[in-house]
């Protein structure tokens, strides 16, 4: 029985529950504790202000990496309330333990499930980053997720999908790191019989805009009505195609060929069952023939098949240096490295992404690696890890900070005093800060390390 009722007001816009908090429609409420509070644990919340207690609502769980629930229920709110969603954001689920997050998930949908009319059709997961993965995860544990839609990141290595029980949504910056995962991700989904699409922004490593969000929730709508979850709509189909063409033509406009085609692809197998489709094929023929477009795309294929080479040997010759910890070769990654920021600086745009990713998936894979490791059982391998971090981004702080602990601990001042002034000399201003790290007052006593502090400070 559900457990609340609406207040008395005149557009009946606010929820009042039994425990006495309300939920005002059409708002994102960024706390909401759970009924079973014990392990207190909340979410955040979002109603479209066309809720109504009387028929079933579709639902979007969505996860934060930092567990910042309102931050995800936000950027989907524009969605949910185009096509009548609810959104609830965890706020406790984040992109740690997949068991502990899947009970705390199970805890959340079971609270949700009862306090609302939830249409079991359309239940889905979200997640940005390292939650994306939990996100996938959860879709594979549990027979009930119907989609996912993973913002910049793909699968988790230990959970891989077997069965082709949900719609994946993938949506990635095309320069973020994780550009050619989600590519490949895609790839396999299709593969495999799944339904799989990926949309890509103009962006970094970051939560995606609205736009692609409310994208991929319409995506999602269109996919239940396609599969008869839900009574067929040829206006509403049609006005969702209409959109994606004038996508389509800003992505021509904008010089960016490849993902016309790509979204004309898309918009080939989404609506072929609502009317014609044959002029995308031929939209696309047009793209390919236009010499401008034409060459364009050849420049984009080439550089994604060198970044696809080049990712795959930087992954494993860092494997391969971390299982020895091979500290000669930072040499090599130095002059690596000096190359991306070349083609970072270059004139060819698709090479400028490329490099942006490439050095970007480097310093992920050093700092990912490099947490959780014991600095005391694995001091040398720690050491190389930051050393590693400091070349893939000058401005790592917190990188020639453990090297000046971890070297200072080893009485080998040349190597701390070295990593101070490179520290200071890529704009480190928190002198406090270098005084209160533990692990260096032996450094702090040194007259180099006290001149260098003048110097810079």
């Amino acid at each position: 029985m559900k457990i609340f009722l609406y207040a008395i007001s005149i557009c009946f816009s606010t929820i009042v529950y039994a425990q006495e908090f309300r939920i005002h429609k059409g708002q994102v409420i960024d706390f909401v504790a759970m009924v079973n509070d014990s392990l207190k644990e909340s979410y955040s919340i979002y109603l479209p202000k066309s809720f109504d207690e009387q028929k079933k609502w579709p639902v979007i769980y969505v996860f934060d990496p930092e567990k910042d629930g309102k931050k995800g229920v936000s950027a989907f709110s524009e969605g949910a309330e185009k096509f009548g969603y609810i959104v609830v954001g965890s706020n406790n689920i984040d992109d740690g333990s997949p068991q502990l997050n899947f009970r705390a998930f199970q805890r959340l949908s079971k609270e949700i499930s009862t306090l609302f009319p939830i249409d079991e059709s359309g239940v889905y997961v979200a997640g940005f980053s390292g939650a994306a993965r939990l996100a996938s995860s959860i879709a594979i544990l549990s027979s009930k997720i119907k989609g996912v839609i993973a913002c910049n990141a793909g699968f988790s290595s230990a959970y891989q999908p077997r069965k082709n029980t949900f719609s994946f949504v993938g949506i990635v910056g095309d320069t973020d790191f994780n550009f050619v995962e989600l590519q490949n991700t895609v790839a396999f989904l299709k593969r495999r019989k799944f339904e799989a699409e990926l949309f890509v922004f103009e962006g970094e490593h970051e939560w995606p805009p609205k736009f692609y969000l409310t994208k991929a929730i319409g995506s999602l709508e269109l996919k239940r009505m396609t599969k008869g979850e839900k009574e067929k709509d040829e206006t509403f189909a049609k006005t969702l195609y209409e959109e994606d063409y004038r996508n389509v033509q800003s992505l021509i406009s904008k010089q960016q060929p490849t993902r016309a085609i790509e979204e004309l692809d898309r918009m080939r197998t989404s609506y072929r069952f609502y009317f014609e489709v044959d002029s995308l094929k031929n939209k696309e023929r047009s793209i390919r023939r236009t010499p401008i477009l034409r060459k364009k795309i050849s420049s984009e294929r080439q550089a994604l098949a060198e970044e696809r080479l080049r990712r795959l040997d930087y992954i494993d010759i860092f494997s391969e240096d971390i299982d020895t910890i091979f500290m000669d070769n930072l040499g090599w990654w130095e002059s690596e490295i000096k190359i991306l920021d070349e083609l970072i600086k270059g004139e060819n745009k698709e090479k400028q992404k490329m490099g942006k990713r490439l050095k970007d998936l480097l310093y992920q894979l050093g700092t990912e690696t490099a947490e959780g490791l014991d600095a005391g059982k694995y001091k040398e391998k720690v050491l190389y890890l930051q050393i590693f971090r400091t070349l893939a981004d000058p401005k790592a702080y917190d990188a020639y900070l453990k090297i000046m602990v971890l070297s200072s601990r080893d009485q080998n001042f040349d190597m701390a005093l070295y990593y101070t002034e490179e520290l200071l000399k890529n704009g480190f201003k928190d002198k406090d800060k270098l005084y209160e790290e533990q692990g260096m007052s032996l450094l702090r006593i040194q007259p180099e390390f006290i001149e260098l502090i003048r110097k810079y400070l």
